[in-house]
């Protein structure tokens, strides 16, 4: 959000999509390019407190093979955008900025990407054996970033250096979402299923008479 500016993006099948309000939210506009998003799919955005910052991927088709390739988008007003790169080497999951100028952007296969100029260039970190799927990126601090993925183990980056946070753990969740509130981090993910110890009831009244439903887990 900016300025009661907000913006939306996804995928329309192989078409990336972008939706902009200017109204708090009241209405929305989609973005029409000047160059086609046929191919594109966006599954990230950031305001960096001066610009807009899209991640995602784009399909690439050779000789008969796919590929996949990230790519980063910025815009200063959500009505014009530039292309920053769609060549990363992965797809580009989520994206994440602490308001001084450093924005780090995460993927597959491991890829982390960091800019100290507000988006406008991105250079890749040395993950060392990092080399899960990244899907959730979090800022914590001036230059410190927290990350989670597929191998539900929660990394820090700080200014260019990654460590470990929490090694992998059995039962843990992969990790799909970060949230910094209050001084802590809390994690969201997917979580295996578990048991109740008693069974799910659900109650359906009409006027005259109660139903029960009993699911035994």
């Amino acid at each position: 959000q900016a300025q009661n500016q907000w913006v939306a993006v996804g995928n329309n099948g192989n078409e990336g999509v972008l939706f902009s309000s200017q109204n708090d939210g009241l209405t929305w506009a989609r973005y029409e390019p000047g160059i086609d998003f046929l191919n594109y799919n966006f599954t990230g955005i950031v305001w960096t407190g001066t610009a807009w910052l899209v991640c995602g991927e784009k399909t690439v088709v050779e000789e008969g093979a796919t590929d996949y390739a990230g790519v980063i988008f910025r815009s200063l007003d959500a009505s014009s955008w530039t292309l920053i790169s769609d060549t990363f080497d992965a797809p580009l999951s989520a994206i994440a900025a602490d308001g001084s100028g450093d924005v780090l952007v995460v993927g597959e296969s491991g890829i982390i990407l960091r800019s100290t100029d507000d988006g406008q260039n991105f250079a890749r970190i040395d993950g060392g054996a990092l080399s899960e799927d990244l899907s959730a990126v979090l800022a914590t601090g001036t230059g410190r970033f927290t990350i989670g993925g597929d191998g539900k183990s929660v990394f820090e980056e700080n200014t260019g250096v990654v460590s470990a946070l929490r090694p992998a753990a059995g039962g843990a969740p992969q990790v799909r979402a970060l949230l910094y509130s209050g001084g802590a981090i809390l994690l969201g993910g997917e979580f295996a299923l578990s048991r109740r110890s008693q069974p799910f009831g659900l109650e359906l009244q009409t006027i005259a008479k109660f139903y029960r439903i009993t699911v035994n887990e």
